[in-house]
């Protein structure tokens, strides 16, 4: 039921179960019409607490907040919608959803990105697949969206969120990585030797009173 579907080399992703693997959200192939639904499952008690019929979530993979408690959802452009959509949905793991934002004028006509929670579950990176595709940061407690005017084309697509959310890297191979800072609302872009790449953020911890790798 969770495999990927060989008739179909569109699917990205798979089965996404959440950090307890209490809940499953999946897509379930239907033939009248031809097409795909996004289903989130209760492992438990073996029901669907919550369906998206559109097609285009086989694009992005769903992604869930660090504590399991949220799930983010992409509905990309169709052709049924004129290609005039492009939506987010933030699900409760209860099943309860709501459509959060639409940001269709940042990406018409494109398919294929990432998101990523920061770890306090309060911003959401999304990046997209292709050069000249804005990174933008989804503020879930304001319900806002944070442009700053900064590529988030395919070799920026493993954004590095810092422990605190505060900020986050966005990698470029062969060239300076970009880091951003929420709070002050600032970017910039960091010289790095083009034989390395950042992979992580250092992290204070009190009780050593040191710097350790996370």
């Amino acid at each position: 039921m969770f495999a990927k579907d060989p008739y179909s080399k569109d699917i990205t992703w798979g089965a996404v179960p959440d950090p307890t693997l209490t809940r499953v959200v999946y897509l379930r192939r239907h033939e009248n019409p031809v097409g795909y639904s996004l289903v989130l499952w209760d492992m438990q008690t073996e029901q669907a607490l919550w369906q998206l019929d559109k097609d285009t979530t086989k694009f992005i993979e769903p992604v869930w907040s660090s504590d399991g408690k949220q799930l983010a959802v992409v509905a990309m452009n169709d052709e049924a919608d004129n290609y005039d959509r492009f939506n987010l949905y933030i699900v409760h793991r209860d099943g309860q959803a709501q459509q959060w934002v639409n940001i269709k004028g940042y990406y018409p006509n494109v398919n294929y990105g990432r998101l990523k929670w920061s770890p306090d579950g309060r911003y959401i990176a999304f990046t997209l697949k292709g050069d000249g595709y804005p990174l933008l940061i989804l503020d879930t407690n304001q319900k806002e969206v944070l442009d700053y005017c900064v590529s988030g084309g395919a070799s920026h697509s493993n954004v590095i969120w810092s422990p605190d959310s505060t900020q986050l890297i966005l990698p470029k191979q062969s060239e300076p990585f970009i880091v951003i800072d929420i709070g002050h609302n600032t970017a910039a872009q960091i010289v790095q030797d083009t034989n390395y790449r950042p992979v992580g953020w250092l992290v204070y911890s009190p009780e050593s009173n040191s710097m350790q790798t996370p």
